[in-house]
C-alpha cells in the first residue's frame, strides 16, 4: 500500500494514548490533516456493528473472550482496507495481546497494514500493573508483573522482526 503508516504499539496500560496526546499538543497536524486511528475502537465499532440484533454490545476490554481468534483476525483484517483512505496515519494498535489467556500475534495482517514505522511504548511492568489497577474505566485482563514483562518483551521482538520483514523503521 502505498501510504505513510506509523503504527505505535504496546501492551495494554503502558502509555500509548499518553503519548500521542502529548504528541499533538507539538504537531497540531495529528488528530487532523494527519489521523490518529485507534485499533481497539475501530474494532469494536465493527463488532458491533456486525452484531446480530438484539446481541449484547462489547467494550475493549471484553472483546478478547466474546470472540475467538479467527473471529478477531477477520474483524481486523476488515478494517485494514479502510486505512487506505488516508495518505498518512497513526494507528495506535496492539501488534501483540493476549486472546482468551494466549499472547498472539498476526504477522500476516502486520504485513497487510504494512506500516511505514513502528514505534513501541515500553514502561517499567510493575508501572504499567499499577497503571491497570488504577484506572477503573477499563477492565482489562489480569497479568502479573512478570507477565508484563513477557508481553511487553514479545511486542518488542513482534514489531522489530516485522519491521525488518517490511523494511519499516523501528524506535
Amino acid at each position: 500500500m502505498s501510504r505513510d503508516i506509523l503504527l505505535v504499539t504496546g501492551v495494554s496500560a503502558s502509555g500509548k494514548d499518553f503519548l500521542l496526546g502529548k504528541a499533538r499538543r507539538f504537531d497540531e497536524r495529528l488528530g487532523g490533516a494527519i489521523p490518529i486511528v485507534s485499533m481497539g475502537s475501530a474494532i469494536v465499532a465493527k463488532t458491533n456493528q456486525l452484531a446480530a440484533a438484539g446481541q449484547d454490545s462489547v467494550d475493549r476490554d471484553r472483546i478478547k473472550h466474546a470472540v475467538s481468534n479467527d473471529i478477531m483476525r477477520n474483524i481486523v483484517r476488515s478494517i485494514v482496507p479502510d486505512l487506505a483512505g488516508y495518505p498518512a496515519t497513526v494507528l495506535n494498535g496492539h501488534i501483540t495481546y493476549r486472546q482468551q489467556g494466549k499472547l498472539v500475534s498476526n504477522p500476516d495482517i502486520d504485513a497487510e497494514i504494512d506500516a511505514t514505522a513502528y514505534a513501541v511504548v515500553i514502561a517499567n511492568p510493575q508501572d504499567i500493573a499499577e497503571w491497570r489497577v488504577s484506572d477503573s474505566s477499563r477492565c482489562r485482563e489480569a497479568e502479573t508483573v512478570d507477565e508484563i514483562a513477557r508481553h511487553q518483551d514479545f511486542t518488542l521482538q513482534t514489531a522489530e522482526r516485522m519491521a525488518t520483514i517490511l523494511g519499516a523503521g523501528f524506535a
